[in-house]
């Protein structure tokens, strides 16, 4: 009698084990199914970001670096008055229907300003720098 007690036992046992097993095994499915659609679900949303990205996308203008001249010579007389020569550059519009449309209206104030950052050049206009003497007291 005892035997069979430990054979009932035994076979319980092993239905035991043999179902925890299953169990896990079934889990570890289940957790990996999972996994794998939480990262198709990032890939879609990366991939959908990036091409809203792409369709939303700003282009940022070129600036050229700022032409620095080089510093101006002073004159002082006896008195202290100071003397010196201020150069800027100008650009005055020849032929408005030339002008590029990223001056847009075209105004004087847009293109002095693309001057004074270092363009030199633009078409339908005439860059010229000008000097004028200034003095301090």
């Amino acid at each position: 009698m005892e035997a069979e007690v430990a054979e009932a036992n035994r076979k319980a046992a092993e239905e035991a084990a043999r179902k925890a097993e299953e169990e896990t095994r079934k889990r570890l499915e289940a957790e990996k199914i999972s996994k794998k659609k939480l990262e198709e679900e990032i890939a879609a949303a990366k991939a959908k970001a990036l091409e809203e990205a792409e369709k939303n996308k700003i282009i940022v203008p070129e600036i050229n670096t700022p032409v620095v001249a080089p510093a101006e010579k002073v004159t002082r007389t006896e008195s202290g008055t100071s003397a010196y020569q201020a150069k800027t550059w100008k650009c005055y519009i020849e032929y408005p229907d030339k002008v590029p449309r990223e001056y847009c209206e075209p105004s004087g104030r847009l293109l002095n300003q693309a001057v004074k950052q270092g363009i030199r050049t633009i078409p339908g206009c005439r860059i010229v720098e000008e000097g004028d003497t200034r003095f301090r007291t």
